[in-house]
C-alpha cells in the first residue's frame, strides 16, 4: 500500500504551536510547507522544524494565494492551523479550496479561543471555510446558536493539538531573577475595544507598576498588532519596570506566549487565547474585562477597575486564584490526545 501523505501549511508564526506536535508524530508522512510571510517573521519556526528533522520547504505566499502551487499529487490530505475566508487566513483558504476540487480530505483547526465563524460572532463577518473537517476544542464551542449550521456540521471536538512541554521555558532575563514576573498580554482586536477600555488598560497597567516598584511587568505584544508596543511615546512613558517585549525585536522572538507564561508568576489578558494556555499551565491568570461582557471566560478573574488590578498583582494566595484555571480549561477543553485523535482522521 503506498504511504500517506499530509501536506501541513504553516502561514503564520503562532501556527507552529498548533502543528508541530501533530508533525512530530506524523514523521514521514507529511510534508510542510511554510510560507516566506511566517518564515521572516518567527525564527523559531525554522529551528524546530530542523530540530525533528521533518521534511519541509519554504513557499511564497503570493503564489499560493494566486493558485500557482505546483502538483498536489503526491499529498493524500491537507492540514492547516487556521483556515477562512478572512484575509488573514485567505493563503490556507486558497490552497484548501484546491485540494477539496481534487477531492483531496482537509481539515483545519480552532486555531484560538475567540475563532471568528466558531466561538466569536459580531455581524461584521461572513467567515466561510472551505475545509471538509474543522478540529475545534470542545463540545462546548459547538452550543452557540449563532454558529452557521453548515459550519457546525463540519465540527469535530478533538481537543487542542498543543504540546506544552514542547515550548521551551527561555531563560529569565537578569533583571527578573527574584522578583515576583507579571506577564501582561495585549493581544489583537483592538478595533473591537472601546476608547474607554483603551485608555484604561494603558493607566492601569503603569498604576499598577508604580504601586509595586519591586514587581516585574513584561508588555507582550502580538505579531500582528502590537497595538501598544507601537505607540513609541507611550512606551517612553512607561515605568521602568515595565518591560515591552516586542517580538519585532530579535531578543524577543524566542520568547512565545507560552514561554513566558511559563516564567511567569501572574498572567494579565485582554481577552484572548492567552487565558486558555495560561489556565492548561494552571497558572493565575486574569482577563482584562472593563465594559466587555467575558462570560466565556468563566470563572476566571476578570479585571473591571484599577483596584482589581492591584488585588491580583499582589496576590498572596496564588494556588486558590490557579485553581479557578483548572476550573476554566475543563470547561472549554476536551481531555484525551488530540493528536492521536487527528491523525486518525487524517491518514
Amino acid at each position: 500500500m503506498d504511504k500517506k501523505i499530509v501536506l501541513v501549511l504553516i502561514d503564520c508564526p503562532q501556527d507552529l504551536d498548533l502543528l508541530l506536535p501533530v508533525i512530530r508524530r506524523l514523521k514521514s508522512n507529511c510534508i510542510v510547507w511554510v510560507t516566506d510571510h511566517a518564515l521572516e517573521r518567527s525564527r523559531r519556526i525554522e529551528h524546530f522544524l530542523n530540530l525533528e528533522k521533518s521534511k519541509w520547504c519554504i513557499k511564497r505566499r503570493i503564489l499560493i494565494k494566486v493558485g500557482v502551487t505546483g502538483s498536489l499529487a503526491p499529498f493524500n490530505s491537507l492540514l492547516t492551523a487556521c483556515e477562512s475566508s478572512l484575509r488573514p487566513h485567505r493563503v490556507a483558504y486558497r490552497l484548501t479550496k484546491k485540494f477539496t476540487q481534487q477531492r483531496k480530505k482537509t481539515w483545519t483547526l480552532q486555531h484560538g479561543f475567540e475563532n471568528v465563524g466558531l466561538s466569536y460572532f459580531d455581524g461584521r463577518f461572513k467567515t466561510k471555510f472551505n475545509s471538509d473537517f474543522i478540529g475545534v476544542w470542545g463540545n462546548d464551542f459547538l452550543l452557540d446558536s449563532r454558529m452557521d449550521e453548515a459550519v457546525r456540521a463540519r465540527c469535530v471536538p478533538i481537543g487542542l493539538t498543543k504540546n506544552y512541554d514542547l515550548i521551551p521555558v527561555p531563560d529569565l532575563p537578569d533583571w527578573a531573577r527574584n522578583r515576583r514576573v507579571i506577564s501582561v498580554f495585549e493581544n489583537l482586536h483592538w478595533d473591537r475595544y472601546s476608547q474607554s477600555y483603551k485608555r484604561k488598560f494603558i493607566h492601569d497597567l503603569k498604576s499598577s507598576a508604580e504601586a509595586f516598584p519591586d514587581y516585574v511587568f513584561i508588555l507582550k505584544s502580538h505579531h500582528d498588532e502590537r497595538w501598544l508596543a507601537s505607540k513609541q511615546d507611550e512606551v517612553a512613558l512607561l515605568p521602568g519596570n515595565i518591560v515591552v517585549a516586542d517580538p519585532k525585536k530579535s531578543q524577543w522572538q524566542l520568547y512565545t506566549a507560552a514561554g513566558l507564561i511559563k516564567i511567569s508568576d501572574l498572567v494579565i489578558t485582554t481577552p484572548s487565547t492567552v487565558a486558555v494556555d495560561a489556565a492548561l499551565m494552571r497558572k493565575p491568570v486574569s482577563v482584562v474585562g472593563y465594559d466587555l461582557n467575558l462570560d466565556m471566560y468563566d470563572p476566571l478573574c476578570v479585571l473591571r477597575s484599577l483596584d482589581d488590578w492591584k488585588v491580583f498583582v499582589n496576590c498572596e494566595c496564588l494556588t486558590k486564584v490557579a485553581s479557578r484555571s483548572a476550573g476554566f480549561s475543563n470547561r472549554w477543553i476536551q481531555k484525551g490526545d488530540a493528536v492521536t485523535k487527528l491523525i486518525a482522521r487524517l491518514l
